[in-house]
């Protein structure tokens, strides 16, 4: 997702690494949203499968509400325009922060894993 990101927030004129990009956001996404809810009743005990699944439910909806007051945010921030290519500019900041989520991941697992 880090990759997509930057492929996309760095693509400028280049259609076909734009395209690239937006495929590799777009794909994991439709992948991941079953996977989450299939392991489930691995990562949650039975009496709380209904709090769980409805909370991943309202968490998939806040984002897709929010993404886009975030990524004005991200440009005003930036001092990028909300038109034209200054639109991609909030990519690789996403690609920064999806990379240093997956540190956090790797280094509490691997913590984990030692004890």
């Amino acid at each position: 997702m880090a990759l997509a990101n930057f492929l996309f927030g760095f693509a400028g004129d280049n259609y076909w690494l734009m395209v690239l990009g937006l495929l590799l956001i777009g794909f994991p996404l439709q992948l991941v949203s079953p996977l989450i809810f299939n392991l489930l009743p691995d990562l949650a005990p039975a009496d709380r499968q209904p709090l769980v699944t409805s909370l991943c439910l309202i968490g998939f909806n806040f984002g897709s509400f929010f993404s886009p007051t975030i990524a004005e945010w991200t440009n005003h921030l930036t001092g990028k325009p909300m038109s034209g290519m200054g639109l991609a500019a909030p990519f690789p900041i996403y690609g920064v922060v999806l990379l240093l989520i997956a540190l956090i991941i790797f280094l509490a697992t691997r913590r984990h894993a030692t004890k």
